[in-house]
């Protein structure tokens, strides 16, 4: 399970929620919606990297990333978090408009 937060987005919805290997969109905060993928759907390698497209300054602030492993170890289950905070900064996209933002934890 893979889940990307906002701290002030309360309880309003992340901005990318994945289990079993699908996108939940009816979890993802409304402002999100259509914005935002992984930047490797199969996640290889553990790379759970979003793409932000047609970011703003609205979008800068404080994401929190928490990847949740299940691993058969001796024919039981085992369960490792990895969490990650990051804060992103939108600057002005001057000449070029629009512009898309990898986000890595």
């Amino acid at each position: 399970m893979l889940k990307w937060s906002r701290s002030d987005l309360n309880s309003d919805g992340y901005v990318y929620f994945y289990r079993n290997k699908r996108c939940f969109e009816n979890y993802q905060h409304p402002w999100f919606h259509g914005r935002v993928m992984l930047r490797d759907a199969g996640m290889k390698g553990g790379d759970a990297s979003l793409i932000l497209k047609n970011a703003t300054f609205k979008d800068a602030g404080i994401y929190e990333c928490h990847l949740l492993v299940r691993e058969l170890v001796e024919s039981r289950r085992s369960y490792s978090e990895i969490s990650h905070v990051i804060n992103l900064t939108v600057t002005d996209a001057g000449e070029f408009g629009a512009q898309d933002v990898l986000v890595r934890p």
